[in-house]
């Protein structure tokens, strides 16, 4: 009597197993077919994670480390991502809205800028230059970032996100989300031993 039912287990095992694998291979395959990027940009070697700060929940009492946006500076970025010329020529005709402004911080909570997320009213394919933002992890230099212009083609872009330090007036980073064409194309200068690890 033990022997059937281990059998049937066995079988019962080989049978979900097989599904897994089929429908592993499945998805392999449709991903291939669509392209299988990544939906964001590849990141650089040293390429390190920004802090971007969200507004606390109502439930938590602690002091924030930060000051959340003012009207005015939640304009200037908005003016700012609309004057830029990288973006302009990225977006080009193409119609978007802004869907949020969030504050960019450092680690300790030095406002640096905000994150400024811009949604395109359909899928769009973009291809041209774009800004890596190559973040210092010990933020000991001041900006604790780096500007790297790649070229990159993106099909299916839904938003795009821009980093702006306000101090400088400037755009620090532009991300988009969507999947990559082919292979994005960093200068030849961008290297670094060392890669971050924050």
């Amino acid at each position: 009597m033990r022997r059937p039912a281990a059998t049937a287990t066995a079988l019962l095992v080989a049978t979900i197993l097989g599904l897994l694998t089929a429908l592993s291979a499945t998805s392999a395959q449709r991903a291939h077919q669509s392209g299988g990027g990544s939906l964001t940009p590849p990141p650089p070697p040293f390429s390190g994670t920004p802090v971007i700060r969200t507004p606390a929940p109502p439930s938590t009492t602690r002091k924030p480390l930060f000051n959340n946006l003012t009207k005015k500076q939640r304009q200037q970025l908005v003016q700012i991502v609309k004057t830029d010329k990288t973006f302009k020529k990225l977006i080009g005709t193409k119609k978007y809205s802004f869907s949020s402004v969030w504050p960019w911080a450092t680690s300790s909570g030095q406002l640096l800028g905000g994150v400024v997320t811009v949604k395109l009213k359909k899928p769009r394919v973009i291809a041209g230059t774009w800004l890596d933002l190559a973040y210092d992890c010990t933020e000991k230099k001041s900006p604790p970032y780096g500007r790297v212009p790649y070229w990159a083609a993106y099909a299916n872009v839904v938003q795009i996100t821009l980093y702006i330090d306000l101090k400088r007036k400037k755009v620090a980073g532009i991300r988009p989300l969507g999947y990559l064409i082919g292979q994005a194309k960093y200068p030849p200068q961008y290297q670094n031993k060392s890669p971050s690890t924050c």
